[in-house]
This record gives C-alpha cells, sequence and structure tokens, in this order.
C-alpha cells in the first residue's frame, strides 16, 4: 500500500553521500533579480539544512544536486534544489518540503527568480494561486485508487493541488516514480516520469578505479580542478560514467570512456 514518507525521517541526521555531492563553484554568490523583494543566493550543499541532504538522499538516491539556491522574500526564506533528473524541489526554511515541479518553480536551474504564468515566485502570486499542500486522504477516490492500482508499492512523497490561471491540478510525487498529476476530478492526465529514473541504480565507483581514458580527459581538460567523485550504471540502455568536478560539472562518459556531455545547469564560470 503507498503511504506517505514521514516527517520524522526528515530529522534523521545522515552523513551526506556523494549523491548529493554539489557540482558548483559558486558558494554564497549573489544571483541580481529584477523582482526587488527577492534576494536569491547560490549555495554549496553544505549550506542546505540537514533534513533537505538527508531528504535527497533517501529519496531520489542516486541523483547529483546539480544547483542549490537559498531564496529569500519579505515573506519567507526558501530552498530550491535542481537533481540531475531535472527534478526540482522547494524547501521550507525549516527543511521541509514544501512543492516540487517545473509548475511552482521559484527560480530557473541559474537561478533566475521566476515570476511570469505559473512560473512565479511563491510570495508574487495570489493567496488563492499558491499551491496547497494536502495528503494522500484529501485526494478524490479516483486519484487515490489510480495510485493504489498502479503504484501499490511505491512511496508518495507529498501531494499538492495548483490552482492558477493556467491549470487546476493534483500533483503527486511518488518516490521512484515521478510526478503524477490528475484533474480536478481526480482523473488521471499525465506522468512526469524522471527523466533518468534509472540512475537509481548507479553505483560509486573510485576514482582511482576510472578507465584511463576518463584520467586522461579530465587531466588534460581540467588539470587544476578536484574531482569529487564518480559512480557507474545505466541509463536509457547504456551504460554511463558520471564524474562529479569542482568547479566544472558532472562529466558524462560511455562504457569505453568516450566523453558525452557535461551538465552544468546552474553552473558558473570563470
Amino acid at each position: 500500500m503507498f503511504h506517505i514518507t514521514q516527517k520524522k525521517m526528515l530529522k534523521k541526521i545522515l552523513i551526506m553521500s556523494f549523491s548529493l555531492a554539489l557540482i558548483t563553484a559558486c558558494q554564497d554568490d549573489e544571483i541580481s533579480s529584477d523582482i526587488s523583494d527577492v534576494t536569491v543566493t547560490e549555495i554549496n550543499t553544505e549550506s542546505l539544512p540537514s533534513s533537505v541532504q538527508t531528504y535527497i538522499n533517501e529519496n531520489f538516491v542516486g541523483e547529483v544536486a546539480t544547483s542549490a539556491f537559498k531564496v529569500t522574500s519579505s515573506e519567507a526564506t526558501n530552498f530550491e534544489v535542481f537533481l540531475t533528473n531535472s527534478m526540482n524541489l522547494v524547501f521550507s526554511q525549516n527543511g521541509d518540503l514544501e512543492e516540487f515541479g517545473e509548475d511552482v518553480s521559484q527560480v530557473d536551474c541559474a537561478g533566475r527568480p521566476q515570476r511570469r504564468g505559473k512560473h512565479q515566485r511563491k510570495g508574487d502570486r495570489p493567496e488563492g494561486d499558491r499551491p496547497t499542500q494536502l495528503e494522500v486522504a484529501d485526494l478524490p477516490t479516483s486519484a487515490a485508487d489510480y495510485l493504489t492500482t498502479n503504484y501499490p508499492d511505491s512511496t508518495v512523497l507529498k501531494v499538492m493541488f495548483i490552482d492558477n490561471a493556467d491549470i487546476s491540478q493534483y500533483h503527486v510525487l511518488v518516490k521512484e516514480v515521478g510526478v503524477v498529476v490528475f484533474d480536478v476530478d481526480g482523473n488521471f492526465v499525465e506522468l512526469k516520469e524522471r527523466q533518468e529514473k534509472n540512475c537509481r541504480r548507479f553505483e560509486k565507483v573510485e576514482i582511482e578505479d576510472l578507465a584511463e581514458a576518463i584520467r586522461t580527459y579530465i587531466t588534460n581538460n581540467y588539470p587544476d580542478n578536484e574531482v569529487l567523485g564518480a559512480r557507474t550504471g545505466e541509463r536509457n540502455g547504456a551504460t554511463e560514467i558520471h564524474v562529479l568536478v569542482k568547479e566544472v560539472g558532472a562529466l558524462i562518459f560511455d562504457a569505453d570512456g568516450n566523453f558525452v556531455e557535461l551538465k552544468t545547469c546552474g553552473m558558473k564560470r570563470g
């Protein structure tokens, strides 16, 4: 039976694992904004509340925080974290998950405040437009039945109802599944899947065990940058090696050690 993760779990203090290693050069860099009431500061992972680190480690195993921001307004202080699976999570100042998904994002992955349409800073939205936090028991019967039938063994992490000029929908964040969306009557609309949902199968790789081709690539291109960690696993049917390099980003290599791409969303250069 699906269930809600208890808030108690958020209070456990765990040693931060590799899956939450921050791959950003910017620590406490303030980002300019044309929204006078909002201040956005890019922070490192260690600056996040310990409960946020614990929450991501336990519920998004294998994912990496590509960027993290402290968003402060006259109304509240929040933390927004972007993961390698393109999921964004918005936490309260106390470290409790409040919102999730692009429809409620306070900033983009580069830290620019959002205020257009459905992408508005929470404090800039009319009260009626702000997502309402719910329990599974608050969902329409048809929505609850859908979750029970399709994800009987999965954990529901968060439920919210978004009601604004763009949409009136229930959004349900299901662990290792994605965001399940229902209309106002509880009818299934879509599943916003984790783009890299197989990342939970990734395993840590010791830096000294990386293929020579990978180590050579990093040495030639980033000789002065610290390698924070590495992992390997299968994504979209292909084996990949992910290497986190400080002040650079996440370097993606194929099984033969050939460079594929660099994930840098939210990263600053220079």
